[in-house]
């Protein structure tokens, strides 16, 4: 027992000393997945009579976690399900700078596609971002937030947040 102790010992020491522990893959460039969501959740009686309503917001936040330096946000498209373009976001690149974080706002209704059901997939966004030298990537995550009218006139009720991590593609 007293071997394994000191041979986890000295392993550990030299992860350490070179510094592999907590080294960050950094990167130029990325193209990134994100899987969203929208689904009409709202509550419907045997007739198909609107009983309550929900509304689904889907964002894209980007955030940049290189603590020292800028990133450009270079595409931002919006995908339905079947894997086909519906919108694209950006007309120029976006400069991210350090620590700073951009949001885009996806929402089927309004560009004239259907809500999603849970039988027919989930819409994406792929996000493409470079920088001039080789950064921490930054972190790229779909966000679902579903919210219904409160009890009390004027108020909603936040009933689920969800999120989707981005993965790397290219």
């Amino acid at each position: 027992m007293k071997k394994r102790a000191i041979f986890v010992s000295v392993l550990l020491c030299l992860v350490l000393a070179t510094g592999t522990a907590f080294a960050l893959e950094q990167s130029t460039r990325q193209t990134v997945y994100v899987p969203a969501g929208y689904t009409d959740s709202s509550d419907y009686g045997p007739d198909g009579e609107l009983l309550k309503k929900r509304v689904t917001i889907t964002q894209l936040n980007i955030r940049n976690t290189d603590p020292d330096r800028n990133i450009k946000v270079t595409s931002v498209k919006f995908y339905d399900p079947d894997g086909q373009l519906v919108k694209e976001y950006l007309a120029e690149t976006e400069v991210l700078g350090s620590l700073a974080s951009v949001t885009y706002n996806a929402e089927p209704s309004i560009l004239g596609i259907p809500p999603y059901d849970r039988y027919h997939g989930r819409p994406s966004f792929v996000v493409k971002w470079k920088a001039q030298e080789k950064v921490v990537p930054p972190l790229i995550e779909g966000v679902v937030i579903v919210i219904s009218p409160g009890s009390v006139p004027g108020t909603t009720i936040i009933e689920g947040v969800t999120t989707g991590l981005g993965t790397v593609i290219e």
